[in-house]
Formats: C-alpha cells, sequence, structure tokens
C-alpha cells in the first residue's frame, strides 16, 4: 500500500500562529475530551459527529469554546482535523466528507480493532494502521493521543518540565505540520515524543509497550524501540475497558466516568455518540424504511448532489408539497445537506451527508441483498 501521509493535504493556514484551528470529528470518550482540552488551551475548537449539530450542541453547552457543526462544514472550517470514530466508519468519510483531497491534514486519534470495526479492505496483517487511514482519506494524516486512555487523557496532563509528565508519541511525516501538532501536544499537558514516519506508527498501536503504557519521554522513546510486530487482537483493549481501575487511579470527571460505565459492555460503540444517540439513528432508519418517498429520495442521491427537479424527476408521482416534506425531513435528521441560499444559487442542491452515505451504503443495502437473497430461497 502506498504511504499517502506525505501527498495530499494543505498545510495548515494557521501554521505561523500558535493558535489553529483544530476539528474534532467524532463526539465520544476520546474526540469529546479533545475537544473540551483543546478549546479549554484557547484553540479554536469545532466538533462534530454523525448526528446533529443541534443534538451535538446540548452535550457542550458548558464549553463555550467548543462549537458544535456538520462533518461536511467543519471539514472547510479548520487547519487540522482530529479523527476519533470506528475504523470501520472511515471509508465511508472517505466518500463524503473528505472527498476533496487539497483539505485539512488529519490527526488519527483512534485505533483498529477488529472486534469492533470488523474486517476492512486493504488493511492486512503487515500494514500499520493508521497508513491504511491515510489511504484511504487520500490525506496527509499523522497519528496522536492514541496510546491514552480517555481518563488519562482528560486528568494526566501537567505543566512543562513537571515530574512524571506523560509523553506522547507523535508518527507522520517530517514536515511544518507534524511540529505544529507536537507543539499542540505540548499545550494540552503531555511531553510530544517524534516517533517517525507512519510506516513504523505500528510502534505504538494497541498491544505495545508504548499503549497505554502513561510512560514519560524517556520511557517512551524506549518503548517505541522495543516494540515488535502484533498480531492484531481484541485483548489488547481489555486493559482499556477497566473502567473501575481506571477510574481509581485518574479520578476522571463524573461525566466520563458515566459515559465509560454505562459503555463497560458496549465495546463497540466506545469510541461514537451514546446510546440516546444510537437509539435515535436506529429510529431514523426504521422512518426511512417505513415511508414512502424517503428511501428513494436517498436512493437519488446516490450518485452525488442534485437539484430539486433533479430528484423529482427520480420519483415519479411524488408532489411538490410531499417533496418539501421528504427533503426537509432527511435535512433535519442529518442525512440530507442542502448547499446554496436562494439569494446566490437559483437552483440549490442536495447531497447526502456522511450519516446519509453510511446509511445507504450500509444497512440498506444490506437490506437490498437480504431480499433478493430470500426471493430466491
Amino acid at each position: 500500500m502506498s504511504d499517502a501521509s506525505g501527498r495530499r493535504g494543505q498545510p495548515p493556514r494557521a501554521l505561523g500562529s500558535p493558535r489553529p484551528r483544530i476539528g474534532v470529528l467524532g463526539a465520544g470518550a476520546v474526540g469529546g475530551t479533545l475537544a473540551r482540552k483543546l478549546a479549554r488551551a484557547r484553540y479554536p475548537t469545532r466538533i462534530a459527529n454523525s448526528g446533529t449539530p443541534s443534538a451535538l450542541a446540548g452535550e457542550f453547552a458548558g464549553e463555550p469554546g467548543v462549537v458544535a457543526t456538520s462533518a461536511e462544514e467543519l471539514a472547510h472550517e479548520v487547519d487540522l482535523i482530529f479523527l476519533a470514530v470506528p475504523y470501520r466508519a472511515i471509508p465511508a468519510l472517505a466518500r463524503t466528507v473528505f472527498r476533496d483531497p487539497d483539505g485539512p491534514s488529519v490527526i488519527d486519534a483512534g485505533n483498529y480493532r477488529p472486534e469492533r470495526d470488523g474486517p476492512l479492505a486493504g488493511l492486512d496483517a503487515d500494514v500499520a494502521d493508521t497508513m491504511w487511514v491515510a489511504a484511504t482519506l487520500a490525506r496527509r494524516t499523522f497519528k496522536a493521543f492514541n496510546t491514552l486512555h480517555p481518563f488519562a487523557l482528560e486528568r494526566a496532563g501537567r505543566r512543562p518540565r513537571s515530574s512524571g509528565r506523560i509523553a506522547v508519541p507523535v508518527a507522520g511525516p517530517e514536515d511544518p505540520e507534524k511540529h505544529v501538532i507536537m507543539h499542540l501536544v505540548d499545550d494540552l499537558g503531555f511531553d510530544p515524543v517524534d516517533a517517525g514516519g507512519l510506516a513504523t506508527s505500528w510502534r505504538q498501536q494497541p498491544g505495545t509497550p508504548a499503549y497505554m503504557g502513561d510512560l514519560d519521554r524517556a520511557g517512551l522513546k524506549r518503548a517505541l524501540k522495543l516494540a515488535v510486530p502484533q498480531r492484531r487482537s481484541p485483548t489488547a483493549m481489555r486493559t482499556w475497558t477497566d473502567v473501575d481501575g481506571l477510574a481509581a487511579r485518574w479520578q476522571p470527571s463524573a461525566r466520563l466516568k458515566a459515559q465509560l460505565t454505562d459503555r463497560r459492555n458496549e465495546s463497540a460503540t466506545l469510541d461514537e455518540t451514546d446510546r440516546s444517540s444510537v437509539d435515535s439513528l436506529l429510529r431514523t432508519v426504521r422512518g426511512v424504511l417505513t415511508r414512502r418517498w424517503d428511501l428513494s429520495a436517498l436512493t437519488a442521491l446516490d450518485n452525488g448532489a442534485r437539484r430539486r427537479a433533479a430528484i423529482k424527476h427520480e420519483l415519479p408521482g411524488i408532489s411538490d408539497t410531499a417533496l418539501t416534506g421528504t427533503l426537509g425531513r432527511l435535512v433535519a435528521q442529518g442525512l440530507v445537506v442542502r448547499r446554496g441560499s436562494g439569494t446566490t444559487t437559483p437552483a440549490p442542491e442536495f447531497e447526502l451527508t456522511a450519516l446519509g452515505r453510511s446509511l445507504l451504503d450500509g444497512p440498506i443495502r444490506a437490506v437490498w441483498t437480504w431480499s433478493g437473497e430470500d426471493a430466491h430461497t
């Protein structure tokens, strides 16, 4: 697999500034904690997940420095994007949020987890996780903060030169942008350690000495050198879900502890939004499959953005009133985005969001496949 980490993506607009604009894609335990810490460190911070900005805004009402937005808007409003989503969501994001190869660079803060993400095309045993991310997104990509548990991320930050300050490895291409990221790590309370390029970023993956070792700078450098390639295994994540033991050590906020305690037995959703968001998504799926025009409208947008007239042409028999209601409902649910205003664009276009694309490519196609197979049994 070719290393896409240094070929695409533009350097942050604010490379000369101490505070580049940061986006966080994913609002779970890792993404939410990162967004809060970034805002408190005075980084302009935007956050998005698979839901609607209005629903997400309530979770960060007490954080005036965190602005909730849509994933599509976030991709055009920041200088760097933290990726804190399950790996299984990345291919769909590549076709939607990251379809512009000249957008901001990405910092992968997650890890591939076979028991959650399942097999992924191109992610072979000999490929470092973030090499796959970089190639899939076709963006300059770095890896950082994936070695910390959310409790440590929230509580372990210390002032520079403090005793016991934990170090964080930063892997990625050697360019000025990497130094910006290392400075950011320092601002969040951790010692940055240059871990080399993405090709060797497996040295900080789950199962290696660097992963959740909570080591100082010297200890982390030794751990990176001692690492040997690991076979990916769910057992590498067991300590991650030791909520009680880790909570006793780090004394996390009640909010974060409750978030992870509720998910202790739901490891497949540890990096996603909370259970209420999942319930909301299930209701959305059920509504799309049962309402007369919703599924047809989504399918009409399968090949890209279209104007209202083109959508109506694909839905014979739909009235103007029904089309208005259908598109309005899909936009409100975060499945479709309306681009262009009536003043600047005579005929606004409608396009699938990342959530809409993942819904169409995932459960809906699975239902189609199942129904087709069932028809022949």
